[in-house]
């Protein structure tokens, strides 16, 4: 009889164990990962809606809301955005009020100065600040921690 090539049970138990080791740590990073993925999206469509409602005040010479924290339907004069699960939003200085209002030259009409964003992930530990200003634009601070 000729010798019968492959491998032994031992060889692919031993495989398989090495396979699984290495599955059960990488998990939890995985896990972080799609976590960042969800809040840098969330953050994405947080700016998205704010220039959108610029772009369409200016467009159709009207205003333009866009409300924080909030899961209404969007229309041509309110854009809606809330935050994700494990993230907080904070707006400094405090206001009661959630709302940026654009006018028609696309401005923030109802804030007097710059209002500061705060998105802080609980599981990740990331932080994103946003400064809004009141001509409508806004600057992304580098990432902190929270």
């Amino acid at each position: 009889m000729g010798k019968n090539r492959g491998f032994t049970l031992v060889e692919l138990v031993v495989t398989i164990a090495v396979i699984a080791v290495v599955s059960i740590m990488a998990a939890p990073s995985m896990a972080n990962l799609m976590e960042k993925r969800r809040y840098d999206q969330n953050a994405r469509e947080l700016l998205l809606a704010l220039s959108q409602a610029k772009s369409q005040a200016i467009l159709n010479r009207s205003d333009v809301s866009v409300n924080l924290a909030s899961n209404s339907v969007n229309t041509l004069t309110s854009l809606n955005w809330n935050v994700i699960n494990n993230t907080t939003l904070s707006i400094s200085p405090t206001v009661t009020a959630s709302t940026f209002i654009f006018n028609s030259n696309g401005l923030i009409s109802n804030i007097a100065g710059d209002r500061t964003l705060t998105l802080c992930n609980a599981k990740v530990k990331i932080q994103k600040t946003i400064v809004v200003t009141r001509l409508g634009t806004y600057v992304i601070k580098p990432e902190g921690t929270c």
